[in-house]
């Protein structure tokens, strides 16, 4: 694309290379502009928020003269992320020369006049992004002009059509919900759930195992519930009360119940250790907790008053009342806890009216009715679980609960799937990998959503390829921002995957580290308003402060949640993903903090360094590595040591001990060389013979599934990568490939080839 631009009368060169500079520089992301004088080599242009045009214009005008003493010593090749311009004082000079097929850079000659001609790769830059880099020049030479001295942080290029193009039309989401005036309790999720029994007495709910809850019996089983919760436990409009318990159909009936009460519900996963099952209780403030048998060992520590679930749900012909609907919609519906960068993790406490607004949008988005039914993947710790379970329970689908213990199974999900007619399901895409080629053929799916971490390519075009005829939606969003906060189906394999619009009543606006407001193509944080935004991280006012603010642009105000995660428009109005501005990552789903899982290593006895990485397989999927330094230390110990402290899913992946550990000039461990090092230590496990075939079988496919060269028979299959969804592989394909019926909990008490080989020996093959 080439386009001729008009500049301010008597602009100097320098200056509009300089203020080039400083535009592409917002595209780029970096403070680094590689310039190319006259095709001569490039020379890196280093432009930072601090810097002044007078303190920058003299390097300008050095590069531009081709001072050797303003080149660099050594030229680097150019990629795309680079952004690089090719620069012509001499109108005679060919600028189809300074740019061969995939350079990335952008050539401007002057011809002595107040015009500058651009010519733009198309390869690099859209010819949407290149007509607002057009408009957004003369911006730049102008304020450069009228402000040699101050920080550039003060140029903002985003003007005009293109500020209101991101700020407006990107997020024109306002939707209107009304509420019926004799109806006005279905402004909180309990009120929507009864007003919906109101209306589909007889359909079914809530299937679990082979029981099966009408709308009647679970609003009236919930409503005898939070009769108990408030006659003999004292629970009260604005308590929050703790729920731990395996998922089934009276689980579902304590969540409603809990909220029917007027609290709000703190789900906790009963595999969580029992240290910091009484830390998220204690910080939530919940005097009150609900467990059913298989959870009490993990509430040890709590010393607050236990309400058995099983006990309590029976009726025992006592005359309660169900406390009357209220319609607080600024009251607190749950507080869900997620990863903490200080070692503690923090609660995102959500009201009604935030979580209700996504819970519409989805019915709508969806098309949900009563012909639904949706099977229950997500943990209900976990913010998916929120919207997967009220979705279903709003609109008059059914909701199918699957055991804990049989989630990973592909099996018992396809038989779920056919049994039930399944339509909908909300999966992590790394679950949805490995189930995947198990759900082709399913004659009722209609709509699968992929959430809590990035979608590839790949798995979208073997999506589409396998089961054409489900739509499949990426929703992304924080848990501080009620489960969603945009959402895009995604009609066609591509090269990137987006993350979509702002869903209903939402808005996001990205900020550069300046926070100026980014247009299209410029990365930044996503700042996120609009109903869906949490209250408060409880009783965490520090951390609250830091992460929800008002607005910092002057024309976009309301309070924000700076979410840590960055991105850009896309031209569609689409936004894609770039993953995160500090140490936080999303592993299987799960939201960690590393820091979290530093601060836990380090407190290990023996431990003298230590230190986590995140690593990508071959797949796309991430996980965890650590490595320490200390005496006495072995693997298995520091993966029991952090059980004991830290949620499962934070419990490293593969863990190897070093004799020393890297460390960079200035001391620090060295995370770079860490990425670098070989996961296991070097064992001459290739030459070590099988004694069966069985075993040969079964090393190759582990192997495979630890992506390693080799695997030692008698090696841990946790110790060297094994997690929850390989486990899900490895009976995936050991029922496929050598048709023997492998369960789940085989692996976990068989985790060596050996063993492994020893226990399916005994199996009879099918």
């Amino acid at each position: 694309m080439h386009t001729c631009i008009a500049l301010p009368h008597d602009a100097p060169v320098g200056t509009v290379v300089l203020a080039l500079a400083a535009v592409l520089a917002r595209y780029v992301g970096s403070s680094r502009v590689p310039l190319t004088v006259n095709g001569r080599g490039d020379v890196p242009l280093h432009i930072d928020d601090g810097h002044t045009a007078a303190m920058l214009l003299p390097i300008v005008a050095s590069i531009l003269q081709h001072d050797p003493q303003a080149m660099a010593p050594e030229t680097s090749h150019r990629r795309a992320a680079d952004g690089g311009v090719g620069i012509s004082t001499d109108p005679a000079f060919d600028r189809r020369a300074t740019l061969p097929d995939g350079e990335a850079w952008v050539h401007v000659d002057f011809d002595g006049t107040t015009t500058a001609h651009v010519t733009f790769d198309p390869v690099w830059m859209p010819a949407d992004i290149a007509h607002d880099i057009a408009e957004q020049l003369p911006i730049a030479v102008t304020w450069i002009v009228a402000h040699p001295t101050a920080p550039l942080s003060g140029l903002d290029i985003v003007q005009g059509d293109a500020r209101a193009r991101v700020r407006d039309r990107c997020n024109a989401t306002a939707a209107v919900q009304t509420v019926t005036a004799t109806a006005p309790h279905e402004q909180t999720l309990h009120g929507m759930v009864v007003a919906q029994a109101a209306r589909t007495p007889d359909a079914i709910a809530v299937i679990a195992g082979d029981h099966a809850t009408t709308y009647a019996a679970l609003a009236a089983r919930a409503g005898h519930f939070a009769a108990v919760l408030h006659n003999q436990y004292g629970v009260r409009p604005g308590d929050r009360v703790g729920l731990m318990a395996d998922r089934s159909d009276s689980l579902i009936v304590a969540l409603l119940g809990i909220l029917r009460a007027g609290a709000a519900y703190v789900p906790i996963n009963p595999r969580h250790p029992a240290e910091l099952v009484e830390y998220m209780l204690t910080n939530a403030g919940a005097d009150v907790l609900v467990v059913d048998a298989d959870s009490v060992s993990a509430a040890s520590l709590y010393r607050g008053e236990l309400v058995f679930l099983e006990l309590e749900l029976q009726d025992n012909g006592m005359p309660f009342n169900s406390p009357a609907l209220t319609d607080a919609e600024d009251a607190l519906a749950y507080v869900i806890y997620t990863s903490g960068s200080t070692g503690r993790p923090k609660g995102s406490a959500v009201e009604h009216r935030a979580i209700c607004n996504t819970i519409r949008w989805r019915n709508r988005f969806y098309d949900f009715s009563p012909r639904d039914v949706v099977l229950q993947i997500p943990s209900f710790a976990f913010d998916s679980s929120v919207a997967d379970i009220f979705s279903a329970l709003t609109c008059g689908a059914t909701l199918v609960m699957i055991d804990e213990q049989r989630r990973l199974d592909a099996r018992v999900v396809r038989t779920l799937c056919d049994t039930h007619g399944v339509t909908t399901a909300i999966l992590t895409p790394g679950y949805y990998r490995r189930l995947l080629e198990t759900l082709v053929g399913s004659p009722t799916l209609r709509v699968l959503t992929v959430a809590g971490e990035s979608v590839s390519p790949s798995l979208v075009a073997a999506h589409h390829r396998l089961l054409p005829h489900v739509a499949l939606v990426n929703e992304y969003g924080p848990t501080e921002a009620s489960v969603c906060t945009t959402a895009v189906r995604l009609e066609a394999p591509a090269e990137t995957v987006p993350i979509g619009r702002p869903i209903d009543n939402m808005q996001v606006h990205i900020v550069d580290a300046a926070g100026r407001l980014c247009g299209v193509g410029m990365p930044g944080e996503l700042l996120i308003m609009g109903a869906g935004l949490a209250r408060e991280y409880i009783n965490q006012p520090e951390r609250t402060a830091e992460h929800f603010y008002e607005s910092p642009l002057a024309d976009i105000p309301g309070r924000v949640y700076a979410s840590g995660d960055r991105g850009c428009w896309r031209a569609d109005g689409t936004i894609e993903f770039f993953g995160r501005v500090d140490r936080q990552v999303k592993v299987r789903g799960f939201r960690v903090e590393l820091d979290e899982i530093d601060i836990a290593l380090a407190a290990l006895p023996g431990v003298r360094h230590a230190a986590i990485v995140t690593k990508t397989n071959a797949d796309g999927d991430r996980y965890l590595a650590a490595f320490a330094e200390g005496n006495d230390l072995t693997a298995a110990g520091i993966r029991d040591g952090l059980a004991r402290t830290l949620p499962h899913y934070m419990v490293p992946d593969v863990v190897r001990v070093l004799a020393t550990i890297p460390l960079t000039l200035n001391g620090k461990i060295d995370r770079a060389e860490l990425l670098n090092l070989e996961e296991s230590d070097a064992q001459q496990v290739a030459a070590e013979l099988a004694a069966t075939p069985l075993e040969a079988k079964l090393r190759a496919m582990c192997a495979d599934i630890l992506q390693r060269a080799s695997l030692g028979l008698t090696e841990n299959f946790f110790d060297c990568g094994g997690n929850s969804l390989r486990v899900m592989e490895l009976t995936t394909r050991v029922w496929t490939e050598l048709r023997l019926p492998l369960n789940l909990g085989d692996v976990y008490t068989y985790p060596t080839v050996q063993q492994l080989a020893s226990h399916l020996s005994l199996e009879p093959s099918i």
